[in-house]
């Protein structure tokens, strides 16, 4: 159910806060399961190619070291 939301409402809606909270739901849920790794970074990469990256962001706030 929480997977079909995201599938539809992650293309259409560019909010960045809905993406972490993809992220961190994906790191939930994967945890400790076969394929961790490859379902974490399909979720990262699907991300960085909706939203992309911001550097500046980054170095201030190191978002994406703190998310593991």
């Amino acid at each position: 159910m929480v997977d079909d939301l995201f599938s539809r409402c992650l293309p259409i809606c560019l909010d960045v806060e809905l993406y972490r909270t993809y992220i961190r739901y994906q790191q939930m849920t994967k945890k400790n399961q076969p394929g961790e790794r490859a379902a974490l970074c399909t979720a990262y990469e699907f991300t960085l190619e909706h939203v992309g990256i911001d550097f500046n962001f980054i170095a201030n706030t190191g978002w994406i070291i703190s998310t593991f």
